[in-house]
Parts: C-alpha cells; structure tokens; sequence
C-alpha cells in the first residue's frame, strides 16, 4: 500500500476509504506506527479526539520519534487551552 493513496483520500476527505487502506497495512504489518499516525489523522478530522489519542499514542508506542508525537502534544495543548476557558466562565 502506498501512503500517498491514503495521504490523497484524506485531502478529499475520503475518510472511509483511508480508513479501509488504514486497517488493511495494520492488519498486514501491526507495527506499522506511519499507519497508525495517518488513522490518528482522520479520527481528528473526524473530530473523534479520543480514538485520534489512542491511535497516535501507539503510534508512539511503536516509534518515539513518530510524527504523532507533535501532533499530540499539540493537540493536548488545544484541548488544555479549551478546558481553561471553560472552566473561567
């Protein structure tokens, strides 16, 4: 499977077909940690934060200096930032 072909599914917002791509790699290869950043990807476009956590956080598991690292950490800080302005009002 090449990665540009999810990569392009997501851009047009194609997320059953990434998706479909996406558990196929994983379920060929389960170490695949670029497979699980790109699932992580289109669980945030779908606005699924928690399954996009988990995904980048195996990501992670599976490779420390994966993309998800940034992604998360900043995902984490929007998620704090919303928190915070919830709670002052």
């Amino acid at each position: 499977m090449n990665y540009d072909k999810i990569k392009r599914f997501i851009d047009e917002n194609n997320y059953d077909k990434a998706m479909d791509e996406i558990d196929l790699l994983i379920s060929q290869n389960a170490d695949d940690d670029e497979a699980y950043y790109l699932k992580g990807k289109v669980y945030q476009r779908q606005q699924k934060l928690d399954n996009a956590i988990i995904a980048y956080n195996k990501a992670i598991e599976l490779n420390k200096d994966s993309k998800a690292v940034t992604v998360l950490e900043m995902l984490y800080g929007i998620l704090g930032s919303l928190n915070n302005e919830i709670i002052e009002t």
